[in-house]
């Protein structure tokens, strides 16, 4: 799935970064960038903008004044240097909301969560591709292809049959990413690919050669998802 995107800000920089930012995601497509919210009017009511990278604090009017302007509210990140709008920016079709500076890296993990929401919104297709950023490079991978995803302090590791991918981001947000029917926490430190499984053992599931602990925590929805 390709989102369609607009850039909203009053800095000319702010909105470069975004830009160069958009165009190391192979999933976003930006089709315009704005200074002024009230110019980006136009564009959105002509329909197939799918997320809108917001600032909110703007001179003559904030992104929050903008977005009560509109009759429909497109998918929002927004993009500011004040915290304090957090809880108020959630009254939107909020996605997330980023803190300048932006690192790449916060980008991605923002850009993915609203791939995965809108392509869950959309037509109910299945997650196909994560994009991840390891070894100084963005990665597609298949979610067929990952058998696990084990984490380890600020950083997972995600295995398949040929490679073993690490990347800085929390098991929290690598759930929210895979498909749920398809993927499964187990423990603290592991999620699984359910068409990859083999056995379960006492506290120990098998995938392939792998062999890994059921958290405690976690042993009943376990058990409950495999009805056992």
């Amino acid at each position: 799935m390709s989102l369609k995107c607009l850039a909203i800000d009053d800095e000319p920089l702010a909105l470069d970064i975004i830009e160069e930012y958009v165009n190391k995601v192979p999933f976003l497509n930006l089709a315009g960038k704005f200074t002024d919210p009230v110019e980006a009017t136009s564009e959105l009511q002509k329909g197939g903008i799918d997320l809108v990278f917001l600032d909110i604090q703007m001179p003559g009017l904030t992104g929050l004044e903008f977005l009560n302007t509109l009759e429909r509210k497109p998918a929002v990140i927004f993009t500011t240097a004040y915290d304090e709008y957090a809880v108020e920016s959630y009254d939107f079709n909020t996605i997330d909301y980023l803190l300048k500076p932006i690192s790449f890296e916060r980008f991605l993990k923002a850009a993915n969560k609203a791939n995965e929401v809108l392509s869950s919104e959309g037509d109910g297709a299945d997650t196909k591709f994560i994009f991840i950023k390891a070894d100084y490079k963005i990665h597609k991978i298949a979610t067929d292809d990952i058998a696990y995803v084990e984490g380890y302090k600020d950083y997972v590791r995600i295995y398949t049959a040929e490679k073993r991918y690490v990347t800085r981001e929390s098991m929290k947000n690598m759930v929210n990413v895979l498909p749920n029917d398809r993927f499964l926490r187990i423990h603290r430190s592991y999620i699984i690919s359910i068409d990859k499984f083999s056995a379960i053992e006492g506290n120990m599931i098998t995938l392939g050669d792998e062999k890994l602990p059921i958290g405690k925590s976690y042993k009943d929805q376990v058990m409950k998802y495999f009805n056992l």
